[in-house]
């Protein structure tokens, strides 16, 4: 039967696009407001708001969206970033099982996401363990004098940053690509808003810690000795850079965590419906 409610609206039996009473044509979608849908599976909905469609069960999407907006949100603080990738590989896998209840084109931009995650995995890896090879296997590496050893060691960490960097700003693609088949307008504008100001702050960072590993080193192989407390200092501020994430990774939490709201009012909305029916 047709839903109504106090406010002598008529809820479309297709879109659950609300219509005035007396319409008999629904407004969002077309469809004729007082034919019951054909051939139309239960718990298959199309939301008015951003044009998704789900068939069936999606509760390991809605779960899945949970987990990966609490562990992006968390993951810019230090040491509690560890237990915010575990949420974020369940919440993708979670993601990543349900794909096939909606549009096609979420699928797509879901393995997009992954590919692109593991490519700036693979780049992570490469530079920072070519980088720390190429000065443990440098045979002459004890017979050099304290400022060749500096010159090499300030190469190689600025390529390691650099690579870092890169590698980071390639894996933010992936952030914002996860739930853009499911977005609507405002939240595409929330991940695009999170791309960019992680791009800006990894810049910021990238080129900051460039500069900065000079002035280290200069203070570590000072006075023709080597002074190791000034490299594990070094090690710490690195942790402190990384919490400048904060804003671009609370962004996409909140595109996150959005979209699981939205889908969940709608999947609640259209089961009430599919049982009126």
């Amino acid at each position: 039967m047709d839903e109504k409610n106090s406010d002598q609206t008529i809820r479309c039996p297709y879109c659950l696009a609300s219509n005035p009473i007396t319409a008999s044509v629904c407004e969002t979608c077309g469809k004729s407001l007082t034919e019951a849908p054909q051939n139309n599976p239960a718990g298959t909905y199309s939301k008015a708001n951003n044009n998704v469609k789900f068939d069936g069960d999606i509760s390991n999407t809605i779960t899945g969206l949970l987990l990966l907006g609490i562990g992006t949100g968390i993951s810019w603080i230090p040491y509690v970033q560890y237990f915010a990738i575990f949420l974020n590989l369940i919440g993708v896998i979670l993601i990543f099982m349900n794909r096939h209840s909606f549009e096609t084109k979420h699928s797509t931009y879901v393995i997009l996401s992954i590919a692109i995650y593991l490519v700036a995995f693979v780049i992570g890896v490469i530079i920072a363990v070519a980088g720390v090879l190429s000065i443990v296997t440098t045979t002459s590496f004890s017979t050099l004098s304290l400022s060749q050893q500096e010159s090499l060691i300030r190469g190689r960490m600025q390529t390691i940053i650099l690579g870092t960097i890169i590698a980071g700003m390639i894996g933010s693609i992936a952030y914002f690509t996860i739930t853009y088949g499911l977005q609507d307008e405002k939240g595409k504008l929330l991940l695009l808003i999170g791309l960019v100001s992680y791009f800006i702050v990894e810049a910021i960072i990238g080129a900051f810690l460039y500069s900065y590993t000079t002035a280290i080193l200069n203070s570590t192989f000072s006075n023709n000795s080597f002074h190791q407390s000034n490299l594990t200092s070094f090690s710490g501020d690195l942790t402190l850079y990384s919490m400048l994430t904060v804003i671009p990774m609370v962004t996409y939490a909140i595109a996150y965590l959005r979209i699981r709201s939205v889908i969940q009012k709608e999947n609640n909305e259209g089961g009430s419906a599919a049982n009126l029916a």
